[in-house]
């Protein structure tokens, strides 16, 4: 029995040091929806909401204790990646537009995030999102298959059932895998709009769960140490 218990805890941490992630991991795609999945604590960390500017104004990035954003370059003011406010099914007040193929960086801090939101509108086949992992590993996802199913959505890439609408929320969990750290943005010929960002650090329920398999192992391996101890002394 104590044995059993020793080998599930030892595979259960085994599992997230794979090098390469399971993709897709889980995928959340909320449909002409800018909700939140109702399980998760995370919280919106960038709505782009700056002083009131023209539309196509170049997108400053900032630094906070939890991420860092930047446009291309830090402190660049590359106009491909710009502030919008024109009303648009989706986007919150202002919003992020990345246009013409220019990138859009997030980095997150302190142990990266397990959960990994943003809203979007005006996808296209040419566009794509970087993920970075917190193993060192990376998945790059295409427009084609951001979405569950590897459904090709918006009216003008080449889809034969573009969906309607074609904005909405996606989410990625990471189920307790390795953390999301960066995220990379990247846009083809045409503009990909984004919104409201949001991440979760591992629930604590998590955290509860690998202090309670660590706890399990280390009583085995002090239960095997006195009987081998016991047996010594016979």
């Amino acid at each position: 029995m104590k044995r059993a218990i020793f080998a599930a805890v030892a595979l259960a941490f085994a599992s997230p040091a794979l090098a390469t992630p399971p993709p897709p991991y889980h995928i959340i795609w909320n449909q002409g929806s800018t909700s939140l999945p109702s399980y998760t604590t995370a919280t919106i960390i960038e709505d782009f909401s700056t002083p009131d500017v023209p539309n196509n104004t170049p997108f400053v990035g900032r630094t906070t204790a939890s991420f860092t954003d930047y446009a291309d370059v830090p402190g660049s003011h590359d106009p491909r990646t710009s502030v919008f406010e024109t009303p648009l099914a989706g986007m919150d007040g202002q919003y992020l537009g990345v246009v013409k193929g220019a990138d859009y960086t997030i980095e997150l801090l302190n142990g990266g995030a397990q959960f990994f939101s943003f809203v979007f509108n005006g996808l296209t086949s040419n566009d794509k999102l970087t993920l970075y992992f917190g193993d060192g590993t990376s998945q790059t996802i295409i427009g084609h298959d951001i979405l569950a199913g590897a459904q090709v959505i918006g009216g003008n890439n080449g889809s034969t059932f573009p969906l309607i609408p074609d904005w909405g929320r996606v989410s990625y969990d990471m189920l307790g895998g390795p953390s999301i750290v960066k995220a990379v943005f990247s846009s083809g010929a045409g503009f990909w709009y984004i919104d409201s960002i949001a991440f979760a650090a591992p629930e604590a329920g998590t955290w509860a769960m690998m202090i309670l398999g660590f706890g399990v192992a280390g009583w085995s391996i002090r239960a095997r140490k006195r009987k081998r101890s016991s047996l010594a002394t016979a």
